[in-house]
């Protein structure tokens, strides 16, 4: 069979929105070829509309959303520390021990005394820093002139 022309008539962006109980929205956003100022978009609960979305427009149920799953401008990204990592995305790459994207990334060592896994976390002091040891079987100690070995 030969296809003598192929037209695309009309374009559509299918999303899926999935919600903390299993509960999926699929919102389909098409237009007209060439017509892109003429939107129409559809909204489909896949299964059963959940009880805690009656009676409430869609809209509204997108803005309610998980403050971990918002996208972060440069100025925010710019301030996150280890902590702040951690508390909003419950994950930092420095578990790896690989890469230590912040200052106070702590750092796993081997403790000279008795062998076990140590903490070193760097914390400020005075006009500098110090590293604080923490190890599970000597306890913590502290090295004020810390040269940033290990890190």
């Amino acid at each position: 069979m030969n296809i003598e022309s192929r037209e695309v008539t009309y374009r559509q962006v299918i999303e899926q929105v999935f919600f903390k109980d299993e509960s999926e929205l699929i919102i389909k956003t098409g237009w007209a070829e060439g017509q892109e100022a003429d939107l129409d978009v559809t909204y489909e609960w896949v299964g059963e509309e959940p009880e805690w979305a009656k009676g409430k427009s869609i809209p509204s149920l997108l803005e309610e959303s998980d403050p971990s799953q918002e996208s972060m401008s440069y100025s925010e990204l710019a301030e996150l520390t280890h902590a702040t990592q951690v508390e909003r995305f419950n994950w930092c790459s420095c578990e790896e021990q690989e890469t230590f994207p912040y200052a106070d990334c702590p750092v796993k060592t081997i403790c000279e005394d008795c062998d076990a896994v140590a903490v070193i976390t760097i914390q400020p002091y005075g006009e500098g820093k110090m590293a604080v040891y923490n190890c599970p079987n000597c306890g913590e100690s502290y090295d004020t002139n810390y040269d940033g070995a290990g890190l």
